[in-house]
Protein backbone atom coordinates (compact mmCIF):
# COMPACT_ATOMS: atom_id res chain seq x y z
CA UNK A 1 0.00 0.00 0.00
CA UNK A 2 1.56 3.10 -0.69
CA UNK A 3 1.48 6.05 1.48
CA UNK A 4 -1.28 8.30 -0.36
CA UNK A 5 -3.73 5.34 -0.82
CA UNK A 6 -3.10 5.04 3.32
CA UNK A 7 -4.13 8.55 3.64
CA UNK A 8 -6.80 8.41 1.60
CA UNK A 9 -8.28 5.35 3.16
CA UNK A 10 -8.24 7.33 6.59
CA UNK A 11 -11.08 9.19 8.17
CA UNK A 12 -11.29 12.88 8.19
CA UNK A 13 -10.31 12.44 12.02
CA UNK A 14 -7.32 10.68 11.36
CA UNK A 15 -6.58 12.47 8.30
CA UNK A 16 -7.01 15.95 11.38
CA UNK A 17 -3.91 13.47 12.91
CA UNK A 18 -1.64 13.11 10.97
CA UNK A 19 -1.96 16.81 9.70
CA UNK A 20 -1.10 18.17 12.85
CA UNK A 21 1.46 15.59 13.56
CA UNK A 22 3.37 16.61 10.32
CA UNK A 23 2.51 20.43 11.75
CA UNK A 24 4.17 19.18 14.80
CA UNK A 25 6.86 17.70 13.27
CA UNK A 26 7.44 21.08 10.70
CA UNK A 27 7.72 23.50 13.76
CA UNK A 28 10.15 21.10 15.99
CA UNK A 29 12.56 20.93 12.49
CA UNK A 30 12.10 24.86 12.11
CA UNK A 31 13.03 25.77 15.35
CA UNK A 32 15.90 22.90 15.40
CA UNK A 33 17.22 23.92 12.67
CA UNK A 34 16.84 27.81 13.54
CA UNK A 35 18.66 26.84 17.02
CA UNK A 36 21.78 25.77 14.95
CA UNK A 37 22.23 28.62 13.24
CA UNK A 38 21.02 31.49 15.81
CA UNK A 39 21.55 30.04 18.98
CA UNK A 40 19.33 29.17 22.17
CA UNK A 41 18.94 32.21 24.40
CA UNK A 42 21.40 31.14 26.81
CA UNK A 43 24.34 30.69 24.12
CA UNK A 44 22.96 34.22 22.95
CA UNK A 45 23.03 35.84 26.76
CA UNK A 46 26.73 33.98 26.98
CA UNK A 47 27.79 35.89 24.08
CA UNK A 48 26.50 39.43 24.69
CA UNK A 49 27.89 39.42 28.44
CA UNK A 50 31.43 38.30 26.68
CA UNK A 51 30.83 40.98 24.40
CA UNK A 52 30.27 43.32 26.92
CA UNK A 53 32.99 42.35 28.94
CA UNK A 54 35.64 42.93 25.92
CA UNK A 55 34.04 46.03 25.17
CA UNK A 56 34.52 47.26 28.50
CA UNK A 57 38.34 45.90 28.65
CA UNK A 58 38.77 47.63 25.13
CA UNK A 59 37.88 50.92 26.82
CA UNK A 60 40.74 50.05 29.74
CA UNK A 61 42.87 49.69 27.33
CA UNK A 62 42.27 53.01 25.67
CA UNK A 63 42.13 55.20 28.75
CA UNK A 64 45.32 53.67 29.68
CA UNK A 65 46.90 54.23 26.43
CA UNK A 66 45.94 57.80 26.46
CA UNK A 67 47.08 58.50 30.16
CA UNK A 68 50.29 56.70 29.28
CA UNK A 69 50.73 58.75 26.31
CA UNK A 70 49.79 61.84 28.45
CA UNK A 71 52.65 61.27 30.85
CA UNK A 72 55.37 60.71 28.28
CA UNK A 73 54.64 64.11 27.21
CA UNK A 74 54.65 65.44 30.19
CA UNK A 75 57.76 64.46 30.74
CA UNK A 76 59.02 65.12 27.40
CA UNK A 77 57.17 68.95 28.08
CA UNK A 78 59.61 69.06 31.69
CA UNK A 79 62.96 68.49 29.92
CA UNK A 80 61.98 70.69 26.89
CA UNK A 81 61.39 73.93 29.63
CA UNK A 82 64.61 72.84 31.33
CA UNK A 83 66.96 72.66 28.64
CA UNK A 84 65.00 76.23 27.64
CA UNK A 85 65.79 77.59 30.76
CA UNK A 86 69.33 76.66 31.04
CA UNK A 87 69.45 78.27 27.22
CA UNK A 88 67.27 81.73 28.61
CA UNK A 89 69.76 81.75 31.84
CA UNK A 90 73.12 81.73 29.56
CA UNK A 91 75.18 84.94 29.49
CA UNK A 92 76.74 84.22 25.84
CA UNK A 93 75.70 83.07 22.90
CA UNK A 94 78.13 80.36 22.95
CA UNK A 95 76.55 79.19 26.72
CA UNK A 96 73.13 79.29 25.10
CA UNK A 97 74.88 77.14 21.88
CA UNK A 98 76.11 75.06 24.68
CA UNK A 99 73.05 74.96 27.03
CA UNK A 100 71.11 73.44 23.75
CA UNK A 101 73.57 70.69 22.65
CA UNK A 102 73.58 69.52 26.35
CA UNK A 103 69.76 69.59 27.02
CA UNK A 104 69.31 67.51 23.21
CA UNK A 105 71.92 65.23 24.12
CA UNK A 106 71.15 64.01 27.92
CA UNK A 107 67.46 64.58 27.14
CA UNK A 108 66.89 62.85 24.18
CA UNK A 109 70.11 61.65 22.75
CA UNK A 110 70.77 63.85 20.24
CA UNK A 111 74.32 64.30 20.18
CA UNK A 112 77.29 66.28 18.21
CA UNK A 113 79.55 64.63 16.81
CA UNK A 114 82.22 66.30 18.01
Amino acid sequence: MTPIAWLKGLSRLGKAIVALIALGLAIWAFFFVRGLFVGDLETRARLGTEQAGAALESGKDAVNTVGEAQRRDEATDRKVEGTQNEVDNATDGVGADRAGRDGLCVNFGICADD
